[in-house]
Order: structure tokens, then C-alpha cells, then sequence
């Protein structure tokens, strides 16, 4: 039983592979894609993190752990966001998160607050 050789074309250099990995998982999540994480029904908003490589990688706003960084774990959706970690990271700093996962502007600016102390 001899050696199996691999051809140039089957060769394929580690960080290829890994850009290829990269680029396909962001394009997963373009057009305003949300996430979800493996079977958890939890809505994440998606952000970009430098991964292996340098490549650029989706992950979530929250920073949630993802054991094991997968991309078939990372799932596209259009369904609004239920991570409440990640909805208080799009929040406006003087906007009130409310119970319900909206958003009460506030009502008093800050910069109108500091006018009237002056």
C-alpha cells in the first residue's frame, strides 16, 4: 500500500482555508442578518472581531461566549433581537431600556440638562 500523493490542486495553504472559512460565514450574516447561537432561541445583533489569521469574523454584540467558535454554530435570522445585553449596547447612552425590550427615549437631553444648570 503506497502513499497517497496530493495534487497542487488539493493542496490548499492553512490560511486560505481560513479566509475562505471567514468570508463565507460573513457573508452568512450581510443584509442586516441577525444571530442566533447552535439551538438557543436567543437573538443576538451581530458584530465583527478580528479571529486566527487576522480574518474578520461575525460574532455577537454581546461578546456571549461561543464555546468552541464554530461557524455552523453561528445561525442567520431576521427576527428581532431578544439579548438584552446586546439591546443595552444599541441603546443611546440617555435612552431607558424598558421591561419589554423597547427603547423610552429620554426625556431631557443631556446637553439641555447642563443649559439650565449653567
Amino acid at each position: 500500500m503506497g502513499m497517497a500523493m496530493i495534487t497542487s490542486e488539493q493542496a490548499t495553504a492553512p490560511g486560505d482555508r481560513l479566509h475562505s472559512l471567514a468570508l463565507t460565514t460573513r457573508q452568512k450574516f450581510l443584509d442586516g442578518h441577525r444571530m442566533t447561537i447552535r439551538d438557543n432561541g436567543t437573538v443576538h445583533a451581530v458584530d465583527v472581531e478580528r479571529w486566527v489569521g487576522g480574518e474578520l469574523v461575525p460574532q455577537p454584540l454581546c461578546h456571549t461566549a461561543v464555546y468552541g467558535w464554530s461557524p455552523e454554530a453561528l445561525r442567520p435570522t431576521r427576527k428581532p433581537i431578544t439579548c438584552q445585553r446586546c439591546t443595552r449596547k444599541l441603546a443611546a447612552p440617555d435612552e431607558i431600556l424598558l421591561p419589554a425590550g423597547e427603547f423610552q427615549p429620554a426625556l431631557f437631553s443631556r446637553s439641555m440638562l447642563l443649559a439650565q444648570a449653567a
